[in-house]
């Protein structure tokens, strides 16, 4: 039956079909959205900003699963500040191999404004004694990638952690900072 039709018909009947089912019942939506101002560079996926925070992110992941060593910076093992020095040198940024001194680099802000990229930091009596990767932070949760003593490089959520959670002290972006 096919044989009696031109192919030339057939594929534009094929491509008028696509393009009438493709785009032409989608809505428009005119409301406007407000975003937290942690949360604007997600929703602009072109700009520096947001790529060099999704290349952290892509860095830091791929370390997932290396094992812990102390003064670790390297895949064979990684410590806490090691990982954090690691990653961000990928992004040409240099931070020292200490929890407590890549602290008091960038700027220190609220852990409700940390996005994907920045650092998170713990410890106990004020004093900073461990660093992690922000992965996602949506106030429900804080995603973060960090090396620990005990399981090496993983992915947590540090909100639902009895141990974690009550040492969160502040983050710090050092992307947006130098």
């Amino acid at each position: 039956m096919l044989k009696n039709v031109p192919k030339t018909l057939l594929l534009f009947a094929f491509f008028a079909f696509l393009f009438n089912s493709c785009g032409s019942t989608s809505k428009i939506s005119t409301k406007s959205t407000t975003y937290r101002k942690s949360t604007t560079t997600k929703k602009n996926k072109n700009t520096s900003a947001y790529l060099l925070r999704k290349q952290v992110i892509d860095y830091a992941k791929r370390q997932e699963g290396s094992k812990y060593k102390y003064g670790g910076m390297n895949r064979s093992g990684f410590d806490c500040s090691g990982l954090s020095c690691f990653v961000m040198k990928k992004v040409n940024k240099t931070l020292p191999h200490n929890s407590t001194a890549q602290s008091k680099q960038g700027k220190k802000i609220p852990i409700k404004q940390a996005q994907a990229g920045d650092l998170v930091f713990f410890g106990r009596n004020g004093k900073v004694n461990h660093v992690a990767i922000v992965l996602e932070n949506n106030g429900r949760e804080l995603k973060v990638i960090h090396s620990t003593s005990s399981r090496g490089v993983i992915i947590e959520d540090v909100l639902r952690s009895s141990y974690w959670k009550p040492k969160l002290m502040f983050a710090g972006n050092i992307l947006d900072s130098y």
